[in-house]
């Protein structure tokens, strides 16, 4: 794994290095990140297969949305 301050290899083979701002920025963005160490594996499927239709090109991002919206609402006021 490269240092922040070290220059990046980009797909086509060049290199680039980040200027002070691009650092504090990817810095700042890697702060922000909360994780969540738990994992419902229900939702997690429900995740997955509705992700799947989009991969597949049967429904829009939005569509899984809405539908992820209402079936893990659904689950967690079954659940709770």
């Amino acid at each position: 794994m490269s240092s922040i301050n070290s220059p990046v290899e980009l797909p086509d083979g060049t290199t680039m290095t980040l200027s002070d701002e691009q650092k504090q920025q990817l810095t700042d963005l890697l702060d922000s990140i909360k994780i969540d160490p738990f994992v419902n594996s229900a939702m997690e499927q429900m995740i997955k297969e509705e992700s799947d239709y989009v991969f597949e090109g049967e429904r829009s991002a939005e569509q899984c949305a809405d539908i992820l919206q209402s079936r893990i609402g659904l689950y967690l006021s079954e659940t709770e």
